[in-house]
């Protein structure tokens, strides 16, 4: 196996909807390998080389270094990429926030950092603090899988996040599970409206009227669209007179 540096991997997108207007409002930035069938194991590799954090760093830049010729297009979405608590605790991640914001032509605004992994190993008030830092360079923050494994309510207080996804286990058979249906409605007044809402994993429409009546504004899954390269979904913005 090579070593982590000479790996071959890239980034396809998967388009945020607004559920009551059908936009597009944003894209999940999704790394792919060719020899990783599924992208954890890459990090796995890159954590028994002990390159975690520079393999994330490279990531998050090679996926919006991709972006980069789309970004007037992509001027008012939101763009969403992956980062792992370990990664944005590093010493050098705030001059890596530099670099990024000089490689591409948007606001810090529109790009939005997603917490990818438990917090049960990190410190979470120093957690916050750096969180709290990110923002005020303006840059956003949205915590995933919530409702899962260590998405505690600690969690969510210290890093107060900007966007919160809530994973496909609460969306799979909305439509037909009373006790999902009330996590939702609590999980949308725990928030209110401070933070937006993304309900990940729709597959049908049963399930993404039930959410619209629940009142959540925003989701994603295989029912709007697979992952596919950018420009994929380019045409796409323009048939809805977004670009």
């Amino acid at each position: 196996m090579r070593t982590v540096t000479e790996l071959d991997y890239y980034h396809v997108v998967q388009p945020i909807i607004n559920l009551f207007s059908n936009d597009i409002c944003g894209f999940e930035m999704l790394l792919r390998s060719d020899e990783f069938d599924d992208p954890q194991l890459l990090f796995e590799y890159a954590k028994e080389q002990n390159q975690l954090v520079a393999t994330d760093m490279e990531s998050i830049m090679k996926a919006i270094s991709s972006l980069k010729n789309e970004m007037e297009g992509l001027s008012d979405l939101y763009i969403c990429v992956n980062v792992f608590p370990i990664t944005v605790m590093d010493s050098s991640f705030y001059s890596f926030l530099e670099k990024v914001k000089s490689i591409i032509d948007t606001k810090a605004h529109n790009i939005v950092f997603e917490i990818n992994e438990a917090h049960s190993d990190i410190d979470l008030s120093l957690f916050g603090q750096v969180i709290k830092e990110i923002k005020k360079e303006g840059f956003l923050i949205a915590m995933d899988d919530v409702g899962k494994g260590e998405s505690t309510l600690k969690a969510i207080l210290e890093i107060n996040p900007d966007i919160a996804k809530i994973g496909r286990y609460f969306t799979n058979g909305l439509a037909n599970s009373p006790k999902k249906q009330q996590v939702i409605r609590l999980m949308l007044h725990l928030f209110g409206g401070d933070t937006k809402v993304i309900l990940e994993g729709f597959e049908n429409e049963g399930d993404l009227q039930k959410a619209k009546e629940l009142g959540v504004s925003f989701g994603q899954g295989y029912f709007f669209g697979r992952p596919k390269p950018i420009n994929y979904y380019i045409p796409k913005l323009w048939k809805l007179g977004q670009v």
